[in-house]
């Protein structure tokens, strides 16, 4: 018997009779664990299931690393570094509510965060946090931390974790189209002209923040910015960025990246004046990235939904005629 499963083989025994096959029961939890990464709770109930018996423990979680993570993970603790983090506010049953949302890294690899009840949770890029009793979904084949009602993400000691260097595994920077970056969540490459800017100041946790934001085209689409800090950028510059982060802001999809991610290039865009005009785009290309600033669509209506239709607005105060 393994060292490292004797004393859950133990405990099941104890729950199913020791006159059960001891090696039979070592080999199906090596399996649940090793092969189906299940944690050793889940794999322990479902045996003594199996059995006709039961176990009473507490829901025991599975200390993980981010590469190890899966959608079937229900109950995870990490040690990892916050690598981006930025608040907003959602409407959920009607009411709105503040999380915290963002990228998290270990020596394995990077994985988006969903904060889902903020409280008075402050986190910085750079620090060193424990997660614990998080759940794992999945978006376009990439693994998603949930933190929700039963999890926690507490600052630790900085010397708890190494410096993120981004060296270990983490997932591939994609360089991307605009009218393509729906096709992934983060570590996004997008070079882009900067159409609109706006500088401001936000409050997040009582500290006040530095926030760029407009809109940004590269000729086959536009879309929503936040830059986190103050950049070297101005309206009309070609940019790229390095490592973007998708969200969903009211509705439609927003690029998120730290200043440090963003840089001028020297890649050739077609010129402001003529990436303002809207761009013409499929219906395809509106699904996969979940909407889109300024497009133009052509189709065949064939239905409309009663009680909707033509919205005509003036064009200097966007009133509704």
């Amino acid at each position: 018997m393994e060292k490292k499963y004797e004393s859950h083989i133990k405990e099941i025994l104890e729950a199913v009779g020791k006159d059960a096959d001891g090696k039979e029961i070592e080999k199906e939890f090596k399996n649940y664990v090793e092969e189906f990464r299940l944690s050793p709770a889940e794999a322990k109930k479902l045996i003594a299931r199996k059995h006709g018996a039961s176990i009473s423990f507490g829901y025991e979680p599975a200390k993980k690393t981010i590469s190890e993570l899966t959608p079937a993970d229900r109950n995870v603790d990490l040690l990892c570094r916050v690598v981006f983090v930025a608040e907003r506010t959602i409407t959920s049953d009607g009411e709105e509510k503040d999380i915290l949302s963002g990228i998290l890294g270990d020596d394995t690899g990077t994985a988006p965060f969903t904060l889902w009840q903020k409280g008075d949770v402050s986190l910085e890029k750079g620090d060193v946090v424990k997660v614990q009793s998080a759940y794992v979904t999945e978006w376009k084949n990439e693994p998603q931390i949930n933190i929700g009602d039963r999890g926690t993400i507490v600052k630790t000691d900085d010397s708890a974790l190494p410096p993120f260097n981004g060296n270990g595994p983490r997932p591939a920077v994609r360089e991307m189209k605009i009218s393509a970056i729906g096709e992934s969540t983060s570590n996004v490459s997008v070079v882009g002209r900067i159409m609109t800017l706006e500088q401001r100041e936000v409050n997040v946790s009582g500290e006040t923040k530095d926030v760029m934001s407009g809109i940004m085209a590269d000729g086959t689409g536009k879309i929503s910015y936040t830059c986190w800090g103050k950049a070297k950028i101005k309206r009309g510059d070609v940019v790229k960025v390095g490592s973007g982060y998708l969200r969903k802001w009211r509705g439609m999809p927003q690029l998120n990246f730290d200043c440090t991610a963003v840089e001028k290039s020297k890649e050739e865009l077609p010129k402001e004046e003529d990436l303002v005009k809207p761009v013409d785009v499929s219906i395809g290309d509106l699904e996969s990235i979940g909407g889109m600033v300024d497009a133009s669509v052509s189709g065949i209506i064939l239905d409309v939904r009663q009680g909707s239709g033509l919205v005509f607005r003036c064009p200097e105060c966007n009133r509704v005629l």
